[in-house]
């Protein structure tokens, strides 16, 4: 174990004897007190406590539960005891305020409603609905009708807050796909911006907006590049709202939140708030799957960020250089309510089709939503329900995915398709394509049941139409 992890697990073992007791807490509860740690790192943690003898267990299952053990309990611990993630006083207002509102829970539907699935490649979780009245309730505070607020990497939060309040908004956003979904859902003054926001901003963005909210990625180059770019885009004495990723989100969480608030003051800002656990987001489909493949039932939401306040001051900023890294650019493909993405470019474009399992993989699912790993490196072929997969002729498998995924797919096309490619790409599309045990955690309902749709079904019928006739 390298030393940073065993340094985390460490912390994280203080951590958890001040929040178990000797009345027992079922796994769930311990991951929502756990300032995001991932709960595959906090299942060895308690793992680990279990082999100590600081904890036992009672009952199996869901209904396992971690007890403190009379050891632990008369052990004295330095424990360097954590805040809590607490309610503001803003989000109490919001509860008891607009999330009451039918039209408030309506609305947040309608914008849940017209959402693709949430996609790894862009590092996409949705918040939850509480999380959309206390951050709506925050802006309206902040915000007043002629306030320009821009929104980076939040464009479920623009399209909520725009049919809330007055002021015009810009929503920026990598995903084209995301933003035309969206489009019937936001209000009349607010316009969309598809772009990498890495890159330099161009000057219509720059100092011209008096409160910019950002929800970035949380890889320690993407919190760097959105802290950057939202600074230029806030004008003087304007205020930035970002969310951060708790301090066991990975063992150098504390050291990277360090860094950024000692760059602020560089780029012209100061911290006037932290709320500690304010931003709470649902459990993708890709992420449930993701710790299922390690026996962890996801089904409520536990991930949380906590949120920065930062006032952009008057006097000279100085600019601080974001390296561009290379990005991956991806074709998108609709399967029902599954996103497949296919990488554009690092893979070889000419020769048949074929999609392999990645290396040291059985199969295509992917355990991890960490886009650090090699193995991640390495996909070609993403799908919402945390598939990957190496693929090398894309040219011709990008043709063949239009024609099956198509709006008009015509069973006499498909069947000439599916006869281009080798027997193993088909085998692997069905796979990747029927997905027949995935589960949606947000609706609690099969991918098999839900998409019962003609393209699916064309799919179907011309496959095995060709299984049974097809001759090597």
């Amino acid at each position: 174990m390298a030393e940073e992890t065993k340094s985390l697990q460490a912390r994280l073992i203080r951590y958890l004897l001040t929040v178990l007791d000797g009345r027992g807490k079922h796994f769930a509860g311990i991951v929502a007190k756990s300032h995001n740690c991932d709960p595959a790192v906090l299942m060895d943690a308690l793992q680990e406590m279990e082999t100590r003898g600081l904890v036992r267990t009672n009952g199996e299952g869901s209904a396992k539960e971690y007890v403190l053990t009379a050891h632990a309990e008369a052990h004295t611990w330095s424990t360097g005891r954590l805040r809590q993630p607490t309610q503001s006083q803003d989000s109490e207002q919001a509860d008891h305020g607009v999330l009451e509102s039918n039209y408030f829970r309506d609305l947040v539907r309608a914008v849940y409603g017209s959402l693709p699935e949430p996609g790894l490649v862009y590092s996409q979780w949705w918040f939850s609905e509480p999380t959309y009245a206390r951050l709506v309730d925050l802006l309206l505070r902040l915000t007043e009708r002629e306030t320009g607020v821009a929104f980076v990497g939040a464009p479920t939060l623009a399209a909520v807050f725009s049919q809330c309040a007055a002021s015009p908004a810009t929503i920026i956003d990598i995903d084209d796909v995301l933003l035309k979904r969206i489009a019937a859902c936001v209000g009349k003054q607010a316009q969309s911006v598809c772009r990498d926001i890495s890159h330099s901003l161009d000057t219509s963005l720059k100092g011209e907006f008096d409160v910019v909210v950002s929800d970035p990625p949380w890889s320690s180059h993407s919190l760097r590049t959105f802290f950057v770019r939202s600074s230029e885009m806030l004008a003087p004495e304007g205020t930035l709202v970002i969310s951060f990723p708790p301090v066991f989100t990975r063992p150098s969480a504390q050291a990277e939140r360090r860094s950024l608030l000692r760059m602020a003051d560089t780029i012209g800002l100061s911290l006037t708030n932290e709320l500690t656990g304010f931003t709470e987001y649902n459990v993708p489909p890709f992420e449930y799957r993701a710790y299922r493949e390690h026996d962890i039932e996801l089904v409520h939401p536990w991930r949380k960020g906590d949120l920065f306040v930062f006032k952009k001051s008057k006097r000279f900023a100085e600019s601080v250089d974001v390296p561009v890294k290379a990005s991956w650019v991806w074709d998108q493909f609709d399967y029902g309510t599954t996103r497949l993405f296919l990488k554009k470019n690092g893979s070889a474009e000419e020769g048949p089709a074929r999609i392999l399992p990645l290396s040291g993989k059985y199969d295509f699912a992917y355990d991890s939503t960490s886009s650090r790993t090699q193995l991640w490196k390495q996909a070609c072929l993403v799908s919402t329900r945390n598939q990957i997969a190496d693929v090398s002729g894309t040219k011709q498998l990008t043709a063949v995915l239009r024609e099956l995924l198509g709006k008009t797919a015509d069973l006499s096309n498909v069947i000439r398709c599916l006869s281009s490619v080798p027997p193993e790409t088909r085998a692997a599309l069905s796979i990747i394509l029927s997905d027949p045990d995935g589960k949606n955690s947000e609706r609690g309902e099969s991918i098999w049941q839900r998409q019962k749709e003609k393209n699916s079904e064309t799919f179907w019928r011309a496959s095995n139409y060709e299984t049974s006739n097809h001759t090597d």
